[in-house]
């Protein structure tokens, strides 16, 4: 695509953007998969270039979202951005034109949410299944120090906290994870198998892989009869989930992040 571009004299009035939707676990703190707060799960490549709003080789440290794609692309064509709009310019971020706002995440609902937010050297997380607030200090890699009850991090707990369920508040996505003080709401906290393969999630109904190789097959698990299929393979078994799209208790907390 590049060579292309360049062929046609066409590169240097091209913004190319290369990232990716999210990261894996891969064994990362005994877990697979994607749904995690944590940064092998989160953290994506963000490659941007266009001369003359992108300056060449430079390195931006500011915490950046997906959300800031397209005031990118819609700053880059010459139209405006909507005022509701969640990102910002890359190109203001990484110019440092424009302060970035909290980088917000949010996934499942209920007892199964994980909220939190990124500012600057700090990742706040609230585990809904873990009941359990996490705080990292982001120059420590890998995160496996838990800052929550620091007394010394207490200010940086306290205002990502607020910013978290101030957010949390204003959408009826993520409100049902709130009490009726603005709290965080106490859930009873998911139990995780011991079998690290248990409730690993397929992610493809079986009509999207029909062909199937010979050592593996489909069925029906005994409870839920209909609700979810089951992919065994030799002792590894995968939640499957249905095939209208319903998700199952199963693969929800299978899903809980393990810290």
């Amino acid at each position: 695509m590049l060579g292309a571009l360049e062929a046609s004299g066409e590169l240097d009035r091209t913004l190319v953007v290369f990232s990716a939707d999210h990261g894996e676990l891969l064994g990362d703190f005994g877990c697979f998969g994607k749904r995690s707060f944590h940064e092998a799960s989160q953290r994506v490549p963000l490659l941007a270039s266009l001369p003359g709003r992108f300056r060449r080789n430079a390195v931006c440290a500011s915490p950046a979202s997906l959300v800031d794609l397209l005031p990118t692309f819609l700053s880059a064509a010459g139209l405006p951005v909507p005022p509701d709009c969640d990102g910002t310019d890359l190109a203001d971020i990484a110019q440092g034109t424009r302060r970035r706002t909290p980088v917000l995440f949010h996934y499942a609902r209920g007892k199964d949410a994980i909220l939190g937010a990124v500012v600057g050297r700090w990742k706040y997380a609230w585990s809904a299944p873990d009941q359990r607030e996490f705080l990292f200090d982001r120059r420590e890699m890998p995160e496996r120090r838990n800052r929550a009850g620091e007394a010394a991090a207490e200010p940086a707990l306290a205002r990502l906290r607020r910013v978290v369920q101030t957010r949390a508040a204003a959408h009826t996505s993520s409100r049902d994870a709130l009490d009726r003080t603005g709290g965080w709401r106490t859930f009873r906290p998911v139990r995780m198998p011991t079998d690290p393969d248990a409730e690993l999630i397929y992610q493809d109904p079986p009509s999207a892989s029909p062909e199937l190789p010979p050592e593996f097959h489909l069925e029906y698990p005994r409870k839920n009869e209909g609700k979810f299929f089951r992919l065994l393979a030799r002792q590894h078994q995968a939640v499957v989930p249905p095939p209208d799209g319903q998700p199952s208790r199963a693969a929800q907390s299978g899903s809980s992040p393990k810290a």
